[in-house]
């Protein structure tokens, strides 16, 4: 690839047009976050903010906002690019690590292509048809019907550009037979490009199958799905992690990428159970390390929580335990928070991860007590029913 040199150079010639772009992305981002916060419309910031909190809680709760908008960003960013892939500019993506899968010349045999949806992802899989690899790219439902025009699109401008007829699969990741549609591509010449933190197939918070792997992530117990270490195993191919980071550059943020050592299940001995295990965690290991330094990049810090390993707890909301309450109280930011979708008001614990619907009334009432930094305790029992403000207090919804 080429080197960092001409990388700066390309970016030193364009890099007005970049700083412009994300500057109208940034004014679309907060104008539009604006809007959604005067309507209560919060469940990703909620769903964030909770993640943020229970897998990282070094981060403060200061840098939250920043990290949001800077997600939002990226994503929007991204997600317009990829419809207009820059040709040229594909010879100046820098990767660094183990790069020999790209070099010219290199066979291009079936491989598993691990990677995550951290800085510019969405590049690798041009990357990988740009080096000549046939992909079966696994997406989730949503993503194949909204993004598999664009998909073709860019994968016909490629091959227009390099005058090569590199093909590409589409599999849906939810689909039953995933498993042996992957297989079926290896065995045809297909590399197998995959996110390992893309949250289809886990079935729900409390969906755990025996071909899930439960193991710690950051500050948190998740559930993993398990078909790419098996998937290798049982084919007898190498997976190779591959992430993208940004750095900025003269200004302008400019989308890295690494290459780690291939894993290979040719190791002598080694059973199905100990390499998709050891291989797994290994997968996420190469994630952790990049998103400690990265956080405010990683777009799966709204969905995450769907593989962490959490109880069916739930509030007592219609018991009330007598007990003392103290002279002011506030709302309890720190496990809770209230959002809408659409016209359904929720309360949300940022612990269990429940959400438990509220009448207009009761949302309209907290909505109320959340704008307060502290109230008089007297004062709310008066205004807001002591029944209720007592409801409150035992949950430890008001503190």
């Amino acid at each position: 690839m080429e080197n960092l040199t001409n990388q700066s150079s390309f970016y030193q010639q364009h890099g007005a047009t970049f700083k412009a772009a994300y500057q109208a992305a940034y004014r679309q981002v907060l104008s539009r976050e604006e809007e959604k916060k005067a309507k209560y419309q919060l469940k990703d910031w909620e769903f964030l903010t909770a993640n943020l909190a229970n897998f990282m809680p070094e981060i403060p709760e200061r840098a939250y906002e920043n990290i949001y908008h800077k997600l939002l960003i990226n994503h929007l960013l991204s997600a317009s690019s990829f419809n207009y892939v820059d040709l040229d500019s594909m010879k100046y993506m820098r990767v660094q690590g183990n790069t020999e899968f790209l070099q010219q010349g290199v066979q291009k045999k079936p491989k598993i292509f691990c990677t995550y949806h951290l800085g510019g992802y969405r590049a690798i899989f041009a990357m990988l048809l740009n080096a000549g690899y046939p992909i079966a790219l696994v997406v989730d439902k949503k993503t194949h019907n909204q993004q598999k025009e664009s998909i073709e699109r860019v994968t016909q401008k490629l091959n227009e550009h390099n005058s090569s007829q590199v093909s590409v699969k589409i599999l849906e990741a939810e689909n039953p037979e995933i498993g042996k549609n992957m297989a079926m591509a290896v065995l045809a010449g297909y590399s197998v490009l995959i996110f390992l933190d893309g949250n289809t197939g886990v079935g729900g918070l409390y969906n755990r199958t025996e071909k899930q792997l439960k193991l710690r992530f950051l500050q948190q117990d998740i559930y993993s799905r398990t078909g790419i270490a098996t998937l290798s195993f049982a084919m007898r191919i190498p997976i190779i992690p591959i992430i993208s980071y940004y750095e900025t550059v003269n200004g302008v943020e400019v989308p890295l990428y690494f290459a780690d050592e291939p894993i290979s299940p040719n190791t002598q001995g080694i059973s199905q159970v100990d390499y998709v295990s050891t291989t797994t965690l290994k997968l996420y290991g190469f994630l952790e390390k990049y998103l400690r330094e990265y956080p405010d990049q990683w777009e799966s810090w709204f969905y995450f929580h769907k593989f962490l390993a959490v109880s069916d707890q739930r509030l007592p909301l219609d018991s009330i335990e007598s007990k003392q309450m103290p002279e002011t109280l506030k709302f309890h930011f720190k496990r809770f928070g209230i959002f809408k979708l659409n016209d359904e008001g929720y309360l949300f614990d940022k612990k269990t991860y429940r959400a438990y619907p509220l009448d207009s009334t009761d949302f309209e009432k907290l909505s109320q007590i959340t704008l307060l930094n502290a109230s008089n305790t007297q004062d709310l029992v008066q205004n807001f029913e002591g029944e209720w403000i007592t409801k409150l207090f035992h949950n430890n919804i008001l503190v």
